[in-house]
């Protein structure tokens, strides 16, 4: 019987700290060929569904662990991997005894093209959300707005009361703020997204593709995949993406360095930041000093 595992050990050791790996624990020694028809007894410990590779075990006539290819393998193997993993999502994936029961540290985050979660925002509906424009009568500039996002009809106020019956989990076993606001992130998300159409249900199905860090510190990967995310940016012209966004109904998530700690917040409401519409009988007051946003999250408005 030829070697295939000749090459591959240790191979992919070093790059799986975010990989998407399921582990397979008792499963038979089974025989394995590749496409140039070599064959090997062993048991398949492992699968990382994005980098597409299986981890398997051979005990004869010594043990190895190493990880190999799966579009290396028969077309029978590539099924059996494909059909076990899928096997694994069907029994697991929105059982809540399976979610509330696994560790954190064996915890792993489910193959995101196993989400149902879908949002269609109705974009005329957001336009009729209750919003005021004040400009100022001599310049014509904007002075203030506001976007009342929580009068939008269907809008639950208590959502973000019901953050924690939602149980994010963190990426590892313990939450990661690398000096970033927690509390912040995830309201302001949580907010955005019910406002956008995502119900208490939806946030408790997205719980099993993206971690706490992601609601609260990486939102844009959640817009993405829900196809809402425009873009992410540094630059923020306060005045003339208020016109463009808020007129409407679309919100802004802001992030900013505040002395070291990155907050957040969605942004509803604009005022003037220049020191004579501030400030108009008082000249001498300080002058304004622009935020230094660390991250803005500009969604589609279409």
């Amino acid at each position: 019987m030829k070697k295939i595992y000749s090459g591959f050990v240790f191979f992919f050791c070093t790059v799986f700290s975010f990989a998407k790996i399921k582990n397979f624990p008792q499963q038979p020694i089974r025989s394995w060929e590749n496409f140039e028809g070599n064959q090997i007894n062993a048991q398949l410990l492992s699968f990382n569904s994005r980098t597409m590779n299986i981890k398997i075990q051979k005990n004869d006539p010594f043990k190895r662990i190493f990880w190999y290819q799966l579009n290396r393998l028969s077309s029978i193997d590539q099924q059996y991997v494909q059909d076990l993993n899928r096997k694994f999502v069907v029994e697991n994936l929105y059982d809540l005894n399976f979610y509330e029961n696994t560790s954190q540290r064996k915890w792993q985050f489910f193959d995101k093209k196993f989400c149902d979660v879908t949002l269609k925002i109705n974009y005329d509906e957001l336009k009729k959300v209750p919003k005021i424009f004040n400009y100022d009568h001599k310049s014509g500039r904007l002075r203030n707005c506001i976007l009342y996002l929580w009068d939008k009809p269907g809008y639950d106020r208590s959502i973000s009361t019901m953050i924690s019956d939602f149980n994010f989990r963190p990426r590892g076993e313990k939450l990661n703020k690398n000096n970033k606001n927690f509390t912040d992130g995830i309201l302001a998300n949580i907010e955005v997204l019910h406002y956008l159409g995502l119900q208490p249900n939806d946030f408790k199905k997205l719980r099993w593709f993206f971690s706490a860090e992601d609601f609260a510190f990486y939102p844009e990967r959640i817009y993405k995949f829900l196809g809402v995310l425009e873009k992410t940016s540094k630059r923020f012209d306060e005045e003339k993406l208020f016109h463009q966004r808020h007129a409407k109904g679309i919100p802004i998530i802001i992030y900013w360095d505040d002395n070291g700690l990155e907050r957040s917040r969605w942004c509803n409401f604009y005022s003037s930041p220049t020191q004579e519409e501030l400030y108009p009988r008082c000249p001498k007051k300080t002058p304004y000093k622009p935020t230094r946003y660390t991250k803005i999250i500009y969604l589609k408005t279409k």
